[in-house]
């Protein structure tokens, strides 16, 4: 195989992936997190609103 047949081999390739890729979607930048908070001796605290901040994306 000449460099040219293998260049072409391989460009061809590439344009066939990026033509049958379609559209391709990130992940949400939000999200939600769902529970129950409890005191210390595990009893319920009734219309209970926490925020996070920080939280370590990974």
């Amino acid at each position: 195989m000449t460099k040219r047949t293998g260049l072409i081999l391989c460009c061809g390739a590439v344009l066939a992936m990026l033509c049958a890729s379609g559209t391709v979607t990130a992940q949400v930048l939000y999200g939600t997190l769902t529970g129950n908070v409890t005191d210390p001796s595990g009893a319920l605290i009734p219309r209970n609103r926490r925020r996070t901040a920080g939280l370590v994306r990974g």
